[in-house]
């Protein structure tokens, strides 16, 4: 990635997709000089962002917490945000200095302080 990072005037390359923290042990052991940037936002609002967005997509994602929880959509979301925090915490857990916590609401309340 150094080539393409340079090539775009870049001096570091940010990787986003949000299912890498699936995979965050075997990240962190890839790149080892990687950081990570560990963005919590509040779960009503992953919620509501999850009703919008199902409606026009679907979120595959979702597919196992609407089995475990049939009648119960928001049960089920909120479900899915739980194991999320859990799993971002881990990453965390694992990699000491080298995470950095984030609140979604305060990136686009106050972006430059955040960051």
């Amino acid at each position: 990635m150094d080539a393409y990072k340079t090539a775009k005037g870049k001096q570091i390359w940010c990787e986003k997709t949000p299912k890498n923290l699936l995979y965050h042990e075997v990240l962190s052991t890839i790149f080892p000089d990687a950081r990570f940037l560990c963005l919590y936002r509040n779960c009503l609002d992953v919620v509501h962002s999850c009703i919008e967005f199902c409606q026009h997509t679907p979120m595959t994602e979702l597919d196992p917490y609407f089995q475990k929880y049939p009648n119960d959509q928001i049960t089920a979301m909120i479900g899915y945000w739980t194991d999320r925090a859990i799993m971002l915490l881990d990453c965390e857990r694992h990699n000491p200095g080298r995470c950095f916590r984030i609140k979604y609401e305060d990136l686009v309340a106050q972006p430059a302080e955040s960051l």
